[in-house]
């Protein structure tokens, strides 16, 4: 049986444990009260997804990292914000075209 959790406690959580492992990021979190109003199913290759895009923004050295959430009743949605470069227009290109490229970093 799949485990559940209050999102809003839930996201909190995972948050907490990446902030816990980098302590030298700046992590800022916008969410509503009705996070915890609502059940997710626990899925730890969501929980690494999360961790994945929070480490490429840090390791993009963004000195400031904005993760947003809402919730629905069918949908709980989680936006990261960074102000790393980003993508070079170069990887971006091939990318498009769907050729393999490698990061500036």
């Amino acid at each position: 049986q799949t485990e559940q959790m209050a999102a809003g406690t839930w996201l909190n959580a995972v948050l907490a444990a990446w902030s816990t492992l980098n302590p030298d990021a700046s992590l800022e979190i916008e969410s509503t009260e009705e996070l915890n109003e609502h059940l997710v199913f626990l899925d730890i290759t969501i929980e690494r997804a999360l961790a994945n895009l929070l480490d490429n923004a840090h390791g993009a050295g963004a000195t400031k990292i904005v993760v947003r959430a809402g919730i629905t009743s069918v949908s709980l949605t989680i936006q990261i914000d960074d102000n790393a470069a980003g993508i070079s227009n170069s990887a971006l290109q091939s990318f498009n075209l769907g050729a393999p490229f490698a990061s500036d970093s």
